[in-house]
């Protein structure tokens, strides 16, 4: 019995280990650190939002602000964490940075990378993400679009909707767990 008592701890160590692993690295800055870097963020903010563009209801100047994440990735083996950076538009205006981390329990194994882009409705709760009071969690329903292929919504309570594209990788899950925001403005 003591035996397997111990294996059981290990395990439950190596997966709680496993999971900070993957979140370790992303301890870094919101902001990019260079003007360079913040140019190749923007301009690939830019392209992945004139995908999602054609799915919204309404053009993007029409919403509070938008955020987007060109790259995210996802990454489980029972403990689940993803780390995006993104740019965040006010009108069309960048005003700042953002990054996302997420964790997640439950049975979910493999990897996967997607863009991510956060339609605001509700001035309110823009203004909330930029407070840094904004976190999303799993009560979200699933909105059908075919505007454009490979673009999925989630339209969340919060007075926001969330636009995913996969870019690839294979994820299974069916898991619980939230995402969290930092928000950095641009000086």
């Amino acid at each position: 019995m003591k035996t397997s008592l111990t294996k059981t701890k290990f395990a439950s160590l190596a997966i709680a280990l496993a999971g900070a692993m993957m979140l370790a690295p992303f301890g870094c800055s919101t902001a990019p650190s260079t003007v360079e870097d913040m140019r190749t963020l923007e301009s690939q903010a830019q392209a992945t939002m004139a995908r999602v563009e054609p799915t919204l209801p309404h053009s993007s100047m029409e919403y509070a602000g938008y955020v987007v994440f060109p790259d995210v990735g996802e990454g489980a083996a029972g403990i689940g964490g993803a780390y995006g950076k993104g740019v965040v538009f006010e009108k069309g205006i960048v005003v700042g940075y953002t990054d996302m981390t997420a964790g997640s329990l439950g049975w979910q194994l493999g990897g996967q990378t997607f863009k991510e882009v956060i339609v605001f409705s509700d001035p309110t709760s823009f203004h909330r993400f930029k407070e840094g009071n904004f976190e999303f969690d799993a009560a979200a329903h699933a909105v059908a679009s075919d505007k454009a292929a490979g673009v999925a919504a989630e339209t969340l309570t919060s007075g926001a909707t969330v636009y995913t594209i996969d870019k690839d990788g294979l994820m299974f899950a069916a898991k619980v767990g939230g995402q969290k925001f930092d928000f950095v403005p641009k000086t």
